[in-house]
């Protein structure tokens, strides 16, 4: 597995030991987003970053448990060594793409749609070899290490709302 995240440090500091990805007990983790201040996930405000704090959460009490204390925006890939499976989970904040390439027998991912599909003309890739998607919000697509096939589980987490301003009117992005 090759993991590469490039992190905007909107949270905690910028330094390496700010840096995805992060261990914490089975659990190796990305993830793309800021969640909110003050959650109630195990030993949260111990961490300076809050990307750190979902995965020790996730090592602690697992991915759903955490989702339910977990408010703000996601994408979250995470490995499970002790299950060996990689795991996918965004929310609707967060856009996560995924593609499939049977000739290579490989799983590639990106944060947004287009990235992906750049990557993969950069690379020479032919669209009609690798089957794109985006992933849809809150559902945890689990993969056996070295398989396509995958569970689909519906995560029931708390919503989120976002507000975005809109001249001088509010709008609920619900």
């Amino acid at each position: 597995i090759l993991v590469g995240h490039n992190r905007h440090a909107t949270t905690g500091g910028d330094g390496t030991d700010a840096a995805h990805p992060f261990l914490h007990g089975n659990i190796v983790m990305v993830h793309n987003g800021t969640l909110d201040k003050g959650l109630a996930l195990p030993k949260f405000k111990d961490f300076k970053v809050d990307s750190e704090a979902l995965c020790f959460s996730i090592s602690e009490i697992g991915i759903e448990e955490t989702l339910k204390e977990t408010s703000g925006a996601y994408a979250i890939v995470f490995f499970d060594s002790k299950k060996k499976t990689l795991n996918f989970i965004r929310n609707r904040e967060r856009p996560l793409a995924i593609g499939f390439d049977p000739i290579f027998g490989r799983l590639l991912f990106a944060s947004e749609m287009k990235m992906l599909e750049w990557i993969m003309d950069r690379n020479y890739f032919t669209g009609k070899d690798v089957t794109v998607k985006e992933l849809p919000a809150d559902v945890l697509w689990t993969f056996d290490i070295g398989s396509f096939e995958h569970t689909e589980t519906k995560m029931s987490g708390k919503p989120t709302r976002s507000y975005y301003s809109v001249g001088s009117t509010t709008t609920n992005r619900d």
